[in-house]
């Protein structure tokens, strides 16, 4: 039995899981005995998460209500090494990038990349929403997500030479953008 972080109980076949996820191979394998035995394990994610991984794992689909739950789907499938949930969940984000809005969406995606990078999970992902920040960096440089941006984001993007941009003097002003919002100042 596994138990979401709000305590809701969902069955499911410790083979399955371990097939699954390389996080309860670990837990089944290594544990010994105390771990087989166990009834119940609880795991730091809310229900809506838990059951979508669950669909996942035992039907190879699931959905999700919006993007803040796919991100929490994202990190519920990093934490427990299911890697084909993480592969859907990058074509999921990336197919929100070419929506109306996309761009507001990009910095988070690339953040999410370049976190997963060390696993090799979401490079394309990753150059995606860099490719669509760079082509739409005047849209980019007026939205709110331009002032959460990381700085080597920053920096890559204001040094790329396929940056559409209306001149220098936009450039320029979004570097200012930038640089008032960070805290504490650089």
């Amino acid at each position: 039995v596994l138990r979401s972080n709000d305590d809701r109980s969902f069955r499911a076949h410790k083979s399955v899981l371990a097939g699954a996820s390389d996080y309860f191979m670990s837990q089944f394998a290594g544990a010994g005995l105390a771990m087989q035995q166990q009834a119940s394990v609880r795991l730091e994610m809310g229900r809506e998460v838990l059951a979508a991984v669950l669909d996942f794992v035992y039907r190879g689909e699931c959905q999700v209500a919006d993007t803040a739950q796919l991100l929490a789907l994202v990190e519920a499938a990093r934490f427990l090494q299911v890697q084909p949930l993480l592969d859907a969940c990058a074509s999921a984000v990336k197919s929100t990038l070419g929506e109306e809005g996309g761009v507001e969406s990009a910095v988070g995606a690339w953040q999410l990349a370049a976190e997963l990078a060390p696993e090799g999970s979401l490079g394309s992902l990753g150059e995606v929403a860099y490719d669509l920040m760079a082509l739409r960096f005047d849209e980019l440089a007026t939205s709110e997500s331009w002032t959460g941006a990381p700085l080597a984001l920053v920096r890559a993007l204001l040094g790329e030479e396929r940056l559409q941009v209306g001149g220098e003097e936009g450039v320029c002003t979004a570097l200012l953008v930038w640089l008032r919002a960070q805290a504490p100042p650089l």
